[in-house]
């Protein structure tokens, strides 16, 4: 599995944990299986729920969260 497919599928089981009804929808050259290395990953979610903030879903209180599940997959330091 290369290192696009492994942050995706670390994306996709975060997204699942926050919302096990959400609709994920992978689109450009990734959805097309055409990307190369310096590719970027287009996800389109919809979620089944609306949260009273968004800020719930990617703020302060998940970002540990995020970044845990990205840095061990392709060493980000954001």
């Amino acid at each position: 599995m290369n290192k696009h497919r492994q942050v995706l599928a670390a994306m996709v089981d975060e997204l699942i944990v926050l919302d096990a009804n959400c609709s994920i929808i992978l689109g450009g050259s990734m959805g097309r299986d055409e990307e190369r290395e310096d590719s970027d990953i287009d996800l389109f979610v919809c979620f089944s729920k609306e949260p009273e903030h968004f800020t719930d879903l990617v703020g302060e209180g998940n970002r540990d969260r995020w970044h845990h599940a990205f840095s061990a997959v392709c060493g980000w330091n954001g």
